[in-house]
């Protein structure tokens, strides 16, 4: 299995994501972070700038996670343009966003991007992450949901929890 975690947003959860909720139930998966700006935890760390090495790793791994910073983004999905079917051994796209109206608008740009590129709908999976718990996710994200119900992309919410500010500052590798 190998799955990238991305945003154009920061601050969105995705690197908590990545390390405590795919990770422990992901066995074996070697991590990969793409980021300049945010410490990823204890494992390898890159810019976009030295994507083409990372991809050789993720794809002689057999499972693999790779959190792409908002900071390296843009420049990891020219990459993937020029470097045609460098994502298709990807199984999923996840995309956490949160509920603000920038982030909501960055998200359905970044399933349009994905889409540019060739990732099928099915392949996108979106996480409204840090919601109030008796939250409405369709309520909350009014532009992004006629998308992810029209393009048949599958979304999960993950609830505000003390539990994930804790982990967030921890510096444990498996929840």
């Amino acid at each position: 299995m190998k799955i990238a975690v991305l945003s154009y947003s920061g601050n969105v959860g995705k690197s908590l994501l990545s390390q405590h909720l795919l990770r422990p139930r992901i066995h074996g998966a070697s991590m990969f972070y793409i980021e300049s700006i945010n410490s990823g935890g204890d494992d390898a760390q890159v810019s976009g700038g030295e994507f083409s090495s990372v991809m050789r790793e993720v794809n002689i791994s057999d499972s693999a996670i790779l959190d792409v910073g908002s900071s390296n983004i843009e420049r990891v999905l020219a990459r993937a343009q020029t470097m045609k079917g460098v994502l298709d051994d990807f199984d999923y796209f996840m995309i956490p966003v949160v509920p603000k109206s920038k982030q909501e608008i960055d998200t359905v740009k970044l399933i349009e991007d994905l889409e540019d590129l060739g990732i099928a709908p099915a392949k996108i999976k979106v996480v409204c992450n840090q919601l109030e718990p008796d939250a409405r996710p369709d309520r909350l994200f009014p532009v992004l949901f006629p998308l992810l119900e029209g393009e048949k992309i599958t979304w999960a919410a993950v609830h505000e929890s003390e539990t994930y500010g804790l982990l967030g500052s921890s510096s444990m590798s498996d929840a």
